[in-house]
């Protein structure tokens, strides 16, 4: 929107209501809009002023909220920094009004153990967002999904399959390299080819979902044709459902926008789900129970087996496929870009790093897991490039399936719940110097790893993340392969800033490369 446009808008326009809502797009006049709101508002804010809650009921703190909108864009706008600021106001644990949802945030190690782990039985489920249902068919819209389903027993399923073939391709050390070094390789090539300055993100994105598409169907494709473009642009399309959506908690703004980005996200997740159907029937073709290639053969024997307890239909397992591909890939290549972005800062620490590697890996092999428990300061660097960056500041939004408690404080059924890792990841009280990148805080005296328990990027509890032993796998061995065979200098983008994405990803920056004597 331009600044003319803002600047011709009324005040409360500009500064209750989202960007949206002032676009050349509205429906109605704004005099006629501002008419209609007043006729809600006024009436709306009165009864506030004088309804007063039961006094002996321990009420959530929390900011004044707008009427009918509340705090809209607070969600939608450095979340993670203006609901991290509210704590030093309210508490550890406080709530919004965003549109007619009631959001619960917890901001301390207790509260967020007691909700994800004590209370688990009342706070797993998921917010019924119209942009989760819109992921999946009309039968059971959000409820096909992994991460967007509430906690039910089909939802056990599809996740106990998840953690147990991760589990199996992690457990077999041999066969996880397999699947990664050759992957790893080429980007470590891809990197060292370059002849100039290059956006890493770039890189490890396409190489990252190679490594999930043959996980998943034991599949690659070209990091640079045209199809591995087309492929990413439309699972990243699947993620945009998972952008804080103000239609999601103030349906009245329905009003003012279109269906398009309805129509978009099926549409994309219709052309998705034919790919996945075309893969699984070659599967099923070529299906060996006693030689299981990949994820999808897993899933063909996991329901042979009668392990999905009947529950998994044939559309179940082609969306259970499509979450897989989907998650993962982003998520890696973020962490990684930001981790390349913190050795080209801080080439100290890189060089640390390199003389680690040195000592314990010959040159004449490339890192493996079983390299991990003996490279500390390796490890290290990476957790703390998670810690800090904690690209997923608030994990995936909860709710309240009943009415209980959390911290002594009520919480109503339908309540949405952000933990907010980002706060409890950057809290001087637990960590000295928070917003400063220094792996050593997860080394002992001795310079043995030391993991806190207030360090928690994958979540805990019932909605833990099932791909957290793949994603360390994968960090780890892109890591420390491309620190032992390369050296890593800024360029452009530096000071490294955070941009709020889906994810929180860095600003966009480049580097040089050079190999390593």
């Amino acid at each position: 929107m331009s600044k003319e446009s803002t600047d011709a808008n009324p005040w409360f326009f500009s500064a209750v209501l989202p960007d949206f809502l002032t676009e050349d797009s509205i429906l109605i006049p704004q005099i006629s809009l501002l008419v209609l709101l007043a006729g809600f508002l006024i009436p709306l804010t009165i009864s506030r002023w004088r309804w007063h809650p039961n006094k002996q009921k321990k009420c959530l703190p929390g900011p004044w909220s707008w009427p009918l909108f509340g705090h809209v864009r607070t969600l939608t706008q450095d979340a993670h920094t203006k609901l991290t600021s509210y704590h030093q106001l309210y508490g550890d644990i406080y709530q919004l009004t965003v549109g007619q949802h009631k959001v619960v945030v917890i901001g301390s190690l207790d509260g967020l153990m007691e909700g994800l782990h004590d209370r688990s039985d009342s706070l797993s489920g998921r917010p019924d967002f119209q942009n989760f249902n819109f992921l999946y068919d009309a039968e059971e819209n959000r409820q096909r999904g992994v991460c967007c389903a509430d906690n039910s027993e089909k939802t056990h399923v599809r996740r106990n399959f998840l953690s147990s073939s991760v589990d199996a391709y992690c457990s077999d050390v041999q066969h996880i390299e397999e699947k990664l070094s050759s992957e790893i390789i080429d980007t470590v090539n891809r990197l060292v080819e370059s002849q100039c300055a290059f956006d890493p993100m770039a890189i490890l994105k396409p190489a990252c979902f190679n490594i999930i598409f043959r996980l998943v169907f034991d599949q690659r494709l070209d990091p640079q044709c045209q199809r591995m473009r087309e492929t990413l642009a439309l699972m990243d399309s699947r993620r945009e459902a998972f952008r804080l959506n103000p239609l999601d908690f103030c349906p009245l703004l329905k009003i003012f926008s279109s269906d398009d980005f309805g129509n978009y996200i099926q549409e994309s997740s219709t052309v998705q789900l034919s790919i996945i159907h075309k893969y699984l029937n070659l599967h099923k073709d070529t299906y060996d129970h006693g030689h299981i290639r990949d994820m999808a053969d897993h899933l063909l024997l996991y329901v042979d087996n009668g392990e999905d307890v009947g529950l998994l239909g044939k559309e179940d397992l082609d969306y259970l496929l499509l979450d897989a591909l989907n998650f993962g890939y982003n998520d890696t290549a973020v962490v990684l870009t930001w981790l390349l972005g913190y050795m080209a800062s801080h080439a100290d620490i890189q060089r640390q790093v390199q003389r680690e590697l040195d000592s314990v890996i010959d040159h004449s092999r490339l890192p493996g897991v079983e390299d991990q428990p003996y490279l500390p300061l390796t490890t290290a660097c990476i957790y703390e490039a998670l810690r800090l960056a904690s690209i997923h500041p608030f994990l995936i939004p909860h709710s309240a399936t009943k009415d209980t408690t959390l911290q002594d404080y009520p919480i109503q059924t339908g309540s949405i719940l952000l933990f907010n890792v980002w706060k409890i990841h950057h809290d001087a009280k637990l960590w000295k110097n928070p917003y400063q990148y220094n792996p050593h805080r997860f080394l002992n005296k001795s310079r043995a790893l030391e993991i806190p328990d207030h360090f928690i990027p994958y979540g805990a509890g019932r909605r833990q993340c099932p791909g957290e032993g793949l994603a360390d796998v994968m960090l780890f061995l892109f890591f420390a392969t491309i620190m032992q065979q390369l050296s890593i200098k800024p360029d452009q983008g530096f000071p490294l800033l955070c941009d709020q994405d889906i994810v929180l990803k860095p600003k966009s920056f480049t580097l040089t490369v050079s190999e390593r004597e």
